[in-house]
């Protein structure tokens, strides 16, 4: 039995800025087209998470002038999400609360005479764009450390990694990132558009290691709306590609595509299907084509099935999964039966989310098999701070 220090680090948080610094142990990575490393050095970082009630991504906002007191209602694709009494003045509506992908959203002002005026907008609402003016970073330096979790101080090369992304405007995001080590230099921008029906993302990266020049670029889009969802990403690299994430031995990828799309049936019924190719330089190819339904059976019951082909170098195979899920407020129970490569085994889940404010929350998984996977964490927000407590055993250890 081996025993190996994890990680060792000071972390200071700025809370104003959203800033955190890391000296010690970090783990540093430059997003789409990019590697990682686990660092022993500096890190500084925006990390929204210091303000949980920052919103950062780009959102609807509508404006009007009242001249005399009237009622408001908002309403968000068809459902009422406040009614207020409203002084005159100009009124200015932000952060409406919306779903992923796009929205309706009308608002219904009736002044004291019964005069009605409403103002409607539709909003394509992403979590991958950032807000006009809204910076997000990481800038780490240090030395690569090897082993993590097998040896205790195996210290090496020195590294630097940076990415940054800023939105130049509610619907432009562009971004950079670059990776440095000894006899390695991979850099290249990225751009995130979020367009009235979808959002579009594209990369693009050039690397020299070892004296050669490689090449890698990556684009895909996605759209979603209440009843219909679709997209997909396509990402190509020539052999000589490299990160600070080695590729496995013998395995150059050269193309990777993925494709998806879901709608609802009904109320209560959703299918989703979806597909994905891989393929390396040496020849290899492998896929995987997938069948995915939910099914809502009660108020807070869904029963969620899926099938999925494989085909790799071992040849052709399948997985299955079925799982009912309960949910309680903000606490969840889930109990499924999986089947894969791995064999067949039940998993046991239950979580509860924190709150935006002061509260607990919680996350358990079991799962039988040759593995014997069972893992638990308990969270605490308080007034002064965040505590965690974590537990994890595998197959015994």
């Amino acid at each position: 039995r081996v025993e190996a220090r994890l990680r060792q680090h000071l972390t200071i948080d700025q809370r104003a800025p959203m800033r955190r610094w890391t000296f010690g142990d970090s783990l540093g990575f430059t997003g789409p087209l990019g590697g990682d490393a686990w660092i022993a050095g500096v890190s500084v970082s925006k990390e929204f998470a210091i303000n949980p009630y920052f919103v950062r991504h780009p959102t609807l906002s509508l404006s009007t002038p009242i001249s005399v007191p009237s009622v408001m209602e908002v309403q968000v694709n068809g459902q009422v999400v406040s009614r207020e009494t409203v002084a005159p003045g100009r009124l200015e509506l932000r952060n409406l609360p919306m779903t992923m992908g796009r929205n309706d959203a009308q608002v219904v002002v009736r002044d004291a005479f019964g005069v009605e005026r409403e103002l409607s907008s539709t909003y394509y609402l992403t979590t991958t764009a950032l807000a006009k003016g809204l910076h997000e970073y990481q800038y780490s330096v240090g030395f690569r450390r090897e082993a993590v979790g097998a040896k205790s101080w195996d210290y090496r090369t020195p590294v630097a990694l940076a990415r940054h992304r800023v939105g130049l405007s509610d619907t432009v995001t562009t971004g950079a990132r670059v990776e440095l080590a000894s006899g390695l230099f991979s850099a290249g921008p990225s751009l995130n558009l979020r367009l009235p029906l979808g959002e579009v993302e594209a990369a693009t990266s050039v690397s020299r290691h070892r004296g050669q020049w490689g090449t890698a670029s990556r684009i895909g889009f996605s759209i979603t709306n209440r009843r219909f969802g679709a997209g997909g990403s396509v990402q190509v690299a020539s052999r000589e590609y490299a990160t600070l994430s080695p590729n496995p031995v013998g395995e150059d990828p050269a193309t990777e595509a993925s494709a998806f799309a879901s709608t609802a049936v009904g109320d209560r019924v959703s299918l989703t299907v979806q597909h994905s190719l891989a393929r390396v330089h040496q020849g290899l190819s492998r896929s995987r084509s997938g069948l995915l339904s939910t099914v809502h059976l009660a108020r807070n019951v869904d029963l969620t099935g899926s099938v999925t082909s494989i085909r790799d170098e071992r040849g052709r195979g399948r997985e299955a999964y079925v799982g009912i899920t309960v949910l309680l407020g903000r606490s969840t129970a889930s109990v499924a039966h999986v089947r894969d490569l791995r064999g067949n085994r039940v998993a046991v889940d239950a979580q509860r989310s924190l709150p935006v404010g002061e509260g607990y929350g919680y996350q358990m998984h079991a799962e039988s098999g040759d593995a014997g996977i069972t893992t638990g964490v308990a969270k605490l927000q308080g007034r002064h701070g965040r505590y965690e407590l974590r537990q994890e055993n595998v197959a015994g250890e």
